[in-house]
């Protein structure tokens, strides 16, 4: 199932020859997201992260590996789930909860539309 204004993208490889491959996480095609942060996740173990909203934009971008994402909609109280493997892409609005449970060993970026302070700060706690 879709939620509405979240955005899921398979978006392969962009270039690649025998110098290197590029791939690109998003190319202004995300609803004018401009991100102010960029967060590089390396997954040691399977443990659930997240268990939160926030009140902007987070882009999610995965490089190697697998994670689900559980969201919920904190006004309407939908719940979709989304898979993200190698080159997917998912931005989740503000005011959407979101659980990830993400595989051992995977590799993903994270972008933000304010800059990381604390959790204090950024986070809103949400239990589902």
């Amino acid at each position: 199932m879709r939620m509405k204004d979240v955005i899921y993208q398979k978006r392969g490889i962009d270039h690649e020859d025998d110098r290197r491959t590029i791939m690109t996480a998003f190319n202004g095609d995300l609803n004018g997201f401009k991100p102010s942060q960029a967060k590089f996740y390396l997954i040691k173990q399977e443990k659930m992260l997240a268990g939160h909203y926030h009140n902007y934009v987070e882009v999610f971008y995965m490089l190697d590996g697998e994670a689900q994402f559980i969201l919920k909609d904190i006004d309407s109280e939908e719940i979709a789930e989304y898979t993200l493997k190698n080159t997917e892409v998912l931005l989740i609005p503000p005011k959407i909860a979101h659980k990830v449970f993400p595989k051992a060993g995977t590799k993903m970026v994270g972008f933000t539309e304010v800059p990381f302070v604390s959790t204090e700060h950024n986070d809103v706690k949400y239990e589902f």
